[in-house]
């Protein structure tokens, strides 16, 4: 729900104020952060986890684990290209952040969630052979 209602925030950014728009902006940029540091931790935390379970529970943690890496390494290509979620270290301002690139961050947050999904899926066919 949070990945949606972020998403929609972006999308209806032009109908916001200015200070709501700066605000957006500046927590778009900081809450990508968090959740790229999120995934790669989350792959690691997965990948060791796998390591104590045997059988189908290992493979589906660390399919889970592999989701969660390629989610970050989407993340971390974000940053280093600099065509989307832009921060203070960017360069860039809010009169760079044109609506084709609000659509960009948009489609990131879809893949996201659509990769978040397949990962909590293959999280609970782990925990449902555990049980």
């Amino acid at each position: 729900d949070a990945l949606q209602t972020w998403r929609d925030d972006i999308r209806m950014a032009e109908t916001f104020s200015d200070e709501q728009r700066k605000k957006l902006f500046f927590v778009s940029w900081w809450c990508l952060i968090s959740l790229s540091d999120a995934r790669y931790n989350a792959a690691s935390f997965l990948n060791d986890a796998a390591g104590t379970v045997e059988n189908d529970a290992r493979v589906f943690l660390q399919e889970a684990a592999s989701i969660y890496g390629n989610e970050a390494k989407l993340l971390g290509n974000v940053f280093s290209t600099g065509n989307a979620f832009f921060g203070p270290r960017s360069g860039k301002s809010i009169e760079d952040w044109t609506a084709p690139v609000r659509e960009r961050e948009q489609e990131i947050l879809t893949e996201i969630e659509k990769s978040d999904k397949s990962a909590t899926a293959k999280i609970d066919k782990a925990l449902a052979v555990l049980t």
